[in-house]
Formats: structure tokens, C-alpha cells, sequence
């Protein structure tokens, strides 16, 4: 068992490619649970790559305060 961390990333027009098929994936009863799941409905391949759990994405407001958090203790750490 694996954790997923933001980001994935895909080129563009692959990631075009299999949001087009988001249609037929839900008509499907499918449960899409992020990109990469509609990228291997394509038959192409996923790789993960080492990551951090300090890469984190900042959506909501509380997630702001963590970054600053890290930000400060990478400034003073130096």
C-alpha cells in the first residue's frame, strides 16, 4: 500500500485525453478518485516517483498557516 501525494502530473494532452473519458467512467458506476486512475483507463502506464509529505497542496486556508509554518522553520533552519 502506497499514499499518493499531491501533485500528479501528466502532460496536458494526455490528461485532456482522460478527462474526456469521464463520461463514459461515471456512466460506469467507476468511483474516480484522482488523475492518475483516469490516466491508467487509457492503458498507459503510472510511475511514482519519491515525494515528500512537506510538498503539500494548498487548497484551504489552514493549509496557508502549514506552509508558512514550514517556510518559517526552512528561513531560521538555514
Amino acid at each position: 500500500m502506497r499514499r499518493a501525494l499531491t501533485p500528479q502530473c501528466f502532460r496536458y494532452d494526455l490528461l485532456k485525453r482522460a478527462y474526456d473519458q469521464l463520461g463514459e467512467v461515471e456512466v460506469a458506476g467507476i468511483e474516480v478518485t484522482d488523475d492518475s486512475l483516469l490516466v491508467e483507463r487509457l492503458g498507459i502506464g503510472i510511475m511514482a516517483v519519491e515525494g515528500s509529505a512537506r510538498n503539500i497542496k494548498i487548497t484551504q486556508a489552514e493549509d496557508l498557516a502549514w506552509a508558512e509554518a514550514i517556510l518559517s522553520s526552512v528561513v531560521i533552519g538555514q
